[in-house]
């Protein structure tokens, strides 16, 4: 499914975008200075928005993770969204958690809105994006309670 074509006199805002949320996203932006080089995403590709609901309501900018074609390859730091499971994506989808990208809130418009995530697969792609960005290494990713975090000894001395 190609992303949608309209004029910018068309774009209308009347949806709220919500954490969970995929939309069509315009990857494409200037060159980059003379020497510097960099993998990156030069085309409009699907991207699931991570920023919160209340943030994204009145944020002028969003954190989104880009979404690619699944290829028969699945690093640990992805996660496959089946087509069976949203038939409104072109086919199995990796989500990457290593690759977050800040966008325009009006760069997504109701008219690039695909779809919204089941709250299972969200669950799984916030932990894979929590161990890419190193969080779990400091915080457990359930309720804080009153206890203080104590870290893990580095030598364990067993009697």
């Amino acid at each position: 499914m190609p992303h949608p074509a309209f004029r910018p006199d068309q774009a209308t805002y009347h949806h709220l975008v919500t954490f969970g949320s995929v939309y069509w996203v315009n990857f494409t932006y200037s060159d980059l200075p003379e020497g510097v080089e960099e993998r990156r995403i030069l085309s409009w590709r699907p991207a699931l928005v991570i920023s919160s609901t209340v943030f994204a309501k009145y944020a002028g900018a969003l954190n989104v993770l880009p979404l690619t074609t699944y290829k028969g390859k699945l690093r640990p730091y992805h996660h496959l969204l089946l087509k069976s499971d949203y038939p409104q994506l072109d086919g199995d989808s990796l989500v990457k958690t290593e690759l977050v990208y800040p966008v325009l809130r009006a760069a997504l418009p109701d008219q690039q809105y695909i779809c919204h995530l089941h709250d299972n697969d969200l669950a799984i792609i916030l932990r894979k994006l929590a161990d890419t960005l190193c969080i779990t290494a400091f915080y457990a990713l359930h309720e804080p309670d009153d206890t203080p975090y104590t870290p893990p000894s580095e030598t364990s001395e067993e009697p």
